[in-house]
């Protein structure tokens, strides 16, 4: 379960450590050259490469927080896991917006609130950190194509079943700054694989979901 935000990965040559379960966040800014740990089995090499099968026709839906949840977070002025929503400003030091999957322009009103992807009962349901506008803003709109400033590595790929069940077979840790895209199109090409949810390397916090449309 994930309790601190990541900043910005813009580099490359992130170590990682592979055990059989995820553990709790440990670096507030997930900088490059800090070690994580993940439940997974698969390590995109240092090229970015995994020498395996590639679906390069799978077509992608990529998911930011939809923004009904976020209205209502808004409304409530909570998060509702118990946080006031508190304003404030942004300083542009990579703080990713996962209302409309962009980082943070300097000045901008933002707030930081816990999330959980799943919004049903789960026990696979983690609640963190993201930040968000602290206003409604036009969301992501390009739902088809990977988010441009949050498509390349380093990033954990975990991936879930059509029962939102985690399927450790196939999360998958990117250690340098490879493109996301064919990677997460391969994993939706598995058969036991619905959904992937692109998590920061250190701290693993969740960026967005992307499922096969």
């Amino acid at each position: 379960m994930c309790f601190l935000d990541a900043c910005s990965t813009r580099g490359s040559g992130a170590q990682a450590k592979l055990q059989a379960e995820p553990t709790q966040c440990r670096d507030a800014c997930d900088p490059v050259n800090a070690n994580s740990t993940a439940g997974s089995r698969q390590l995109i090499d240092g090229k970015g490469v995994h020498h395996g099968t590639m679906t390069t026709t799978t077509r992608l839906l990529v998911q930011a927080i939809v923004p009904e949840r976020l209205d209502r977070v808004r409304a409530d002025g909570s998060d509702g896991h118990g946080n006031q929503l508190q304003v404030f400003t942004a300083s542009g030091q990579g703080e990713p917006l996962r209302c409309c999957l962009r980082y943070a322009r300097p000045g901008e009103q933002i707030a930081l609130i816990s999330y959980a992807p799943f919004n049903h009962p789960s026990v696979w349901t983690e609640v963190g950190p993201v930040y968000v506008h602290a206003a409604k803003c036009a969301g992501y709109t390009t739902a088809n194509v990977l988010p441009e400033q949050l498509r390349t590595g380093p990033r954990v790929l975990r991936t879930y079943d059509n029962n939102d069940t985690m399927n450790y077979e196939h999360n998958t840790i990117i250690t340098d700054a490879a493109e996301l895209e064919p990677i997460i199109k391969r994993l939706l090409g598995e058969p036991d694989v619905s959904t992937v949810h692109v998590r920061t390397l250190a701290p693993q916090c969740f960026l967005y979901a992307v499922v096969a449309n």
